[in-house]
């Protein structure tokens, strides 16, 4: 339930509300702030875990996820090629 300007009261149904937890703006709700790419090349090991301690183990993690998701998702497979040209992209990102 998020309080408006106004005063009056709106409600939103969602299982994750996003930034509207924070800003208490319901206009917010399902969006998210995501960290900025730039200079990823520089901050290994990724992911919250630290789990992935390169850009192969980065890409293992979302392979292996779109080969287990349960419904069929637009990418679907990383080529070779796909990944290395991931790597270098995000190489360039410095």
């Amino acid at each position: 339930m998020f309080t408006l300007a106004d005063g009056t009261t709106t409600e939103v149904s969602s299982p994750d509300p996003g930034r509207a937890l924070i800003t208490g703006n319901a206009a917010d709700a399902n969006l998210f702030k995501t960290p900025s790419l730039w200079g990823i090349n520089r901050t290994a090991p990724y992911f919250h875990d630290h789990s992935a301690r390169d850009f192969d183990e980065l890409l293992d993690h979302y392979q292996a996820f779109f080969d287990t998701a349960p419904t069929p998702l637009p990418v679907a497979h990383f080529t070779h090629q796909d990944r290395e040209d991931l790597k270098a992209f995000l190489r360039l990102l410095d």
